[in-house]
């Protein structure tokens, strides 16, 4: 009887340490960046002018001592961020790939000021590249939260990878609305979106098409020190007002931010580390390497709902060129958007329209066989009016567009983002 017992107490104190972890995954997935912001009042500094170069020698105000504190000193705002404290979201403890040297993308300062025209920025990196070439060619991504307005989305603009003036393709959700998104590259490339994720601002370089918005400037000397100067009248004064800014590193491909893998691959120009689970769900994929304004174990915890949004290589059923256009649209005055894909196989599609949290909105179709003459392809394309499942046209804001193919056991999803205007 007694051995009978301790079965059963073993049973019992088993099945509730299953339902403990799936309650924490559960809480894990819909993990949010809620520690790492900086907040600055401006009413604390009159701010000065800064020159927008590789010199530096403006930015006079003295650092403060102690890793994760922040000063106001000579009308700067300067936040000291801990050294190596760029422990990714928890599933990794850096990339992998034996180009990167650890700290390479670890923000160790971040300065704000401001003057009667713009709002100024410095970003300093502790090391540019494993061989100071510039090979990994760095980006900081920044966050405005004015909580002055009730305007604003709960997540950084992104472009998903795709069109680099959608968005940086960095997916993070916030606990503060966010205004403004502004991602530079040490290319001296910037952008500038507000949050119905439309371009309001670009750089001053020859490779801007917009040149009617050439209004941001940036430099980034030695690839790792950043200057950036946004201004006021894009965002309106900042006298007075205590704003938050979520500051982040990555790694720039193609004008955006370089993804983060879920599994390994051996070529130097992916990052991989990341979560191998992420077929499973549909929370955030950060894709930054550092945050600044909390500890490492709290930077751990915003960034722990890190889920990869792209294919899954590990199954290679011919799948190609899943995508939708336009990225912004506006079902209010029937506008719809179209999503397509090749498909090279006999396989099932699954569509479904969720919201950044991952609920379930619409499913668009539902396991619906696709079946091919062998060797040929076949070009599909679903519209969708922007209604959820009641027929309600959904509100403006971010969504994601999720696509599961099936064939026989294997699975491939892939996500896009899709805004409502």
């Amino acid at each position: 009887m007694m051995n009978k017992n301790r079965v059963i107490m073993f049973f019992i104190f088993f099945l509730l340490i299953s339902v403990s972890s799936i309650l924490y995954s559960q809480e894990v997935i819909r993990t949010t960046v809620e520690h790492s912001y900086v907040e600055v009042d401006f009413s604390q500094f009159s701010g000065h002018t800064i020159t927008v170069d590789t010199q530096y020698s403006d930015w006079v105000g003295t650092a403060p001592t102690v890793d994760n504190t922040g000063v106001y000193n000579a009308n700067e705002f300067i936040y000291k961020d801990a050294w190596r404290d760029d422990t990714g979201d928890g599933d990794y403890a850096y990339p992998w790939n034996q180009r990167f040297k650890q700290g390479m993308a670890d923000i160790v300062e971040f300065r704000v000021t401001y003057d009667a025209s713009n709002l100024y920025f410095y970003v300093e990196m502790l090391d540019a590249s494993p061989d100071a070439d510039g090979w990994w060619v760095n980006g900081v991504l920044i966050g405005i939260s004015d909580q002055s307005t009730p305007d604003g989305n709960n997540y950084l603009i992104q472009g998903d990878g795709v069109d680099p003036d959608k968005g940086p393709a960095a997916e993070i959700n916030t606990k503060y609305r966010i205004q403004y998104t502004i991602f530079a590259e040490a290319t001296y490339r910037i952008r500038m979106w507000n949050y119905y994720g439309i371009k309001i601002g670009d750089g001053q370089d020859p490779y801007n098409e917009d040149g009617s918005i050439s209004n941001l400037q940036v430099k980034a000397k030695e690839w790792n020190k950043y200057e950036i100067a946004v201004p006021q009248s894009l965002i309106g004064t900042v006298t007075n007002k205590k704003i938050k800014f979520l500051v982040a590193s990555c790694f720039q491909e193609a004008q955006m931010v370089r993804e983060v893998q879920g599994y390994p691959l051996s070529t130097e120009w992916n990052i991989t580390g990341g979560d191998r689970q992420w077929g499973v769900n549909t929370g955030p994929d950060p894709d930054v390497m550092d945050l600044i304004g909390a500890s490492s174990e709290k930077q751990a915890q915003d960034l722990a709902g890190y889920r990869d949004i792209f294919f899954n290589s590990e199954f290679d059923f011919e799948v190609f060129n899943f995508d939708l256009k336009p990225y912004i649209f506006s079902p209010s005055i029937g506008e719809t958007t179209t999503i397509y894909f090749t498909a090279a196989t006999q396989l099932s599609v699954t569509l479904n329209i969720r919201d950044l949290n991952g609920e379930m909105l619409k499913t668009l179709l539902n396991e619906y066989p696709i079946t091919l003459p062998t060797g040929a392809n076949q070009y599909w394309e679903i519209k969708w009016d922007g209604a959820d499942k009641r027929n309600n046209i959904l509100k403006r804001g971010a969504y994601i567009v999720e696509a599961i193919f099936k064939r026989n056991k294997q699975e491939k999803i892939v996500r896009k983002v899709v805004r409502i205007w």
